[in-house]
């Protein structure tokens, strides 16, 4: 007769131990929206902080810029008179016209 008891008694125990079982699978839609939207708001605010510390950069370097007098090369001068000399011959034919 014993053995006839030991065949009613439950297979398995009750293991519920509150934990949420469906974390443990993968994360399903909504996680990787989550994700995603996380990741995207992440990039905004670093293009953002970037784009702010180029804009005083260049706030910077242009003040400083402004403060020095500018020096030209002989190099330079002499490129400058030349391409003077050519925009004034290119257009001195449309004022005669």
């Amino acid at each position: 007769m014993a053995a006839h008891q030991d065949c009613t008694m439950p297979t398995h125990h009750n293991t519920y131990t509150g934990n949420n079982h469906a974390a443990d699978g993968p994360p399903g839609v909504l996680g990787v929206a989550a994700a995603v939207a996380a990741f995207v708001a992440a990039a905004v605010w670093a293009l953002g902080r970037q784009r702010q510390r180029v804009v005083t950069t260049d706030r910077t370097t242009l003040a400083t810029l402004v403060r020095k007098p500018m020096h030209f090369t002989e190099h330079a001068l002499c490129r400058m008179d030349c391409r003077y000399m050519l925009w004034v011959s290119s257009h001195v034919g449309e004022t005669q016209q």
